[in-house]
């Protein structure tokens, strides 16, 4: 459960300011996890989001068989957010990274997953099919990640279509794509006693070309080639204080900043209860630059 105020300065590079504000219940999310019989586990997510989601969502719905100590292999099937980028943030506002890559859809998913590593291999039918190739399953999602020494944790994931991603698939007019382009994400997260530094690299592998539009209109992707990153170090200079220091970029990804960077404050004032505030600045490639403060209230149950 978060509440969340916001205030948004946004300084045009034509003159002028834009000024915004805003105070949200920003997210409830009530999950049900059931593990009636070993090997087999249900979950189901509803998420609501005030101006997103309303009334509610089916956020997750799935069921994975496997997933034991002395079976580490597992089926998982559902409603479910393929492992196409990880995003570990320690901020309130998510990384570009998760608003470029970031993709729900009806999946199957295979894989297992131990101590040293994971893997996983999947397939969908995406928003964006091919044309004239009518309604088929046909993106693949892999990924592998890997713990080699304790407290480093990489990997790698791969995308058949990025343009399945949520933060992509409206910038197809259409609904369909002359050739799919594929996606790579890449990141590391190191723990050192009360410090986290992570990074991750998310993209295209190469530009957009030939959308279909309708008459008279243009897609905002043709010629690009979208990407994004983000660096995160937080350190934990106190019990239950954190600050967090943030630089994150993009290319080819409309609307959102090409550089941004800020810092981050969180108290947990009290048992699964996290007070926190942070502060953005961001520049646009059209020369906007953007002040953006924000303050949270998360209390989980």
């Amino acid at each position: 459960l978060e509440v969340e105020a916001n205030y948004e300065t946004l300084k045009k590079a034509e003159g002028g300011y834009e000024h915004n504000s805003d105070l949200t219940l920003a997210t409830f999310e009530l999950g049900l996890d059931v593990n009636v019989i070993k090997y087999v586990h249900g979950r189901a997510l509803l998420l609501w989001e005030e101006d997103s989601t309303e009334p509610i969502d089916l956020d997750e719905g799935i069921i994975t068989l496997g997933a034991e100590e002395d079976f580490p292999y597992f089926l998982s099937a559902g409603k479910l957010y393929v492992p196409f980028g990880v995003f570990e943030s320690r901020f309130i506002s998510d990384p570009l990274t998760l608003e470029l890559g970031e993709t729900r859809e009806t999946a199957v998913l295979l894989g297992m997953e131990d101590d040293l590593f994971a893997i996983s291999v999947g397939a969908f039918k995406g928003d964006i099919q091919k044309v004239d190739q009518g309604s088929r399953i046909n993106t693949l999602v892999a990924s592998l990640d890997l713990t080699p020494v304790d407290g480093l944790t990489t990997g790698v994931s791969y995308l058949t279509d990025i343009a399945d991603s949520d933060g992509l698939a409206d910038l197809i007019p259409e609904g369909e794509i002359e050739k799919y382009v594929g996606g790579l994400s890449a990141y590391f997260i190191f723990e050192l006693d009360s410090l986290t530094l992570s990074a991750e690299y998310l993209g295209a592998l190469k530009k957009f070309k030939d959308i279909p539009v309708p008459e008279e209109e243009e897609s905002e992707l043709e010629g690009k080639q979208p990407q994004a990153w983000n660096i995160e170090l937080a350190w934990e200079f106190v019990e239950n204080w954190e600050v967090a220091l943030r630089y994150e970029g993009s290319d080819d990804f409309p609307g959102f900043p090409e550089n941004q960077g800020g810092i981050c404050f969180s108290w947990g004032i009290f048992s699964n209860t996290t007070l926190a505030a942070e502060y953005l600045y961001g520049e646009f490639k059209n020369d906007d630059k953007r002040n953006l403060a924000t303050a949270q209230l998360a209390f989980e149950f």
